[in-house]
C-alpha cells in the first residue's frame, strides 16, 4: 500500500506539523505502508477524457497512491484542492476531502452548514462596506 502526504511546508521549514508528519511516516513504516511527502507545487494536471493518466509528479506520470493524506492547513491554496479534487475522482482515497477542505476554510460557509444543522454558532454576520455600525449593535450587540 502506498500513501502521499501532500505538505506545503519544505522539509527544512520547522513548523509544529513536523513532528506530525514525521509521526505519520513513522507509524506507516511500522504497518508496511510507503508513504511520500509531496508539495503541491510537484503537481501538473492534464483533464481529458483518458483520466487514467492525468497527474503528473515533477513533469512524469506516475501511478496513483491508494490514499492522500491533505496536511496543508490554512496554507491550502486554490491549486492544490484542484490537485486534491483531481485525485479523488481518478479515485483515491482522500483523508480529508476536498470539500471538508472547502467549507473549514470559509468561517462564514462553516457556519451556515453548521446553524442549517441545528448545530448552535455564535451570531455571526455579513458585512459590507461601508460597515454599518447601528444595524451590527442592533444585530448582535
Amino acid at each position: 500500500m502506498e500513501g502521499w502526504i501532500i505538505y506545503s511546508e519544505s522539509e527544512n521549514d520547522i513548523s509544529p506539523e513536523l513532528y506530525e508528519i514525521e509521526r505519520f511516516i513513522e507509524v506507516a513504516e511500522q504497518k508496511g505502508i510507503k508513504v511520500k511527502i509531496i508539495r503541491p507545487e510537484q503537481f501538473d494536471i492534464v483533464v481529458t477524457r483518458d483520466d487514467n493518466k492525468s497527474v503528473l509528479l515533477d513533469g512524469e506520470y506516475v501511478p496513483l497512491p491508494d490514499f492522500v493524506l491533505p496536511r496543508m492547513g490554512a496554507r491550502t491554496t486554490y491549486f492544490a484542492l484542484a490537485v486534491l479534487r483531481q485525485l479523488e475522482r481518478l479515485g483515491v482515497h482522500t483523508f480529508n476531502s476536498s470539500h471538508s477542505i472547502e467549507v473549514v476554510k470559509d468561517k462564514l460557509y462553516s457556519h451556515q452548514i453548521l446553524a442549517q444543522s441545528g448545530i448552535p454558532v455564535p451570531k455571526t454576520m455579513l458585512v459590507k462596506y461601508p460597515v454599518n455600525i447601528e444595524l451590527i449593535e442592533r444585530q448582535i450587540g
